[in-house]
């Protein structure tokens, strides 16, 4: 296995782990009996937290019945724009099989199509599938040379924030794909993920777009 599959494998495994707790549901305790209800974090509630079951029937539980750290649970994926069930944010979805479970949609296109309410152009260049969670949208796109992931207002279409994750040539590379960005961005737990076309990770506040953290998988881990 040479150095550049090992880079794409370790890519991978550091993605796949920043995104794994998306997907993974919650063991919640009632304080006073012990019983216990499996189910994934929806939304939180003056009263209650709103969980869905595996059957997809979302339920909502009492915070004076909960345990502490349920609430401190929920309390962090309400105040961290956690990803909820119905967000999109990382490549194929919530559970990476490419269904969403968003049941608002029209179930018809009118003739014409649906309205355009609003269009992005500075996208640059890139292969990257959008991440949305709550009232943002993340992608990756190369722009005069450098690659950057690109947060814009998922209602207005605004952009918000451009954080540098890298160099992109914009003559491109030995592969005929030519220039720009390959991966999705991946968001999880306020934090967006994503990797340049070098093997470049990179951690970044999803609020600012400041990037905490960036290793190179080639350098860094030969």
């Amino acid at each position: 296995m040479n150095t550049k599959s090992i880079a794409l494998l370790t890519a991978f495994s550091l993605l796949l782990a920043a995104s794994s707790a998306l997907a993974s549901p919650r063991v919640w305790k009632d304080a006073s009996s012990g019983r216990t209800l499996t189910g994934e974090f929806v939304e939180l509630t003056k009263d209650a937290v709103k969980v869905r079951r595996a059957n997809g029937d979302v339920v909502s539980l009492p915070l004076s019945r909960l345990t502490e750290d349920d609430i401190a649970f929920a309390k962090g994926a309400s105040d961290k724009g956690g990803a909820l069930t119905n967000d999109w944010p990382s490549w194929r979805g919530i559970r990476r099989d490419g269904h969403s479970p968003d049941t608002t949609s029209m179930a018809k296109w009118p003739e014409g199509g649906p309205e355009l309410v609003w269009a992005f152009e500075d996208c640059g260049k890139g292969y990257s599938c959008p991440a949305v969670v709550g009232n943002r949208l993340y992608f990756t796109g190369s722009r005069k040379g450098k690659a950057e992931v690109i947060c814009i207002d998922a209602g207005t279409g605004e952009e918000v924030w451009a954080s540098t994750i890298g160099t992109d040539p914009e003559e491109g590379y030995n592969t005929r794909w030519g220039a720009g960005t390959r991966g999705a961005a991946t968001v999880d737990d306020g934090m967006v993920y994503a990797m340049n076309a070098n093997g470049d990770v990179s951690g970044i506040t999803a609020d600012k777009g400041e990037k905490k953290w960036s290793v190179s998988l080639v350098e860094d881990f030969g």
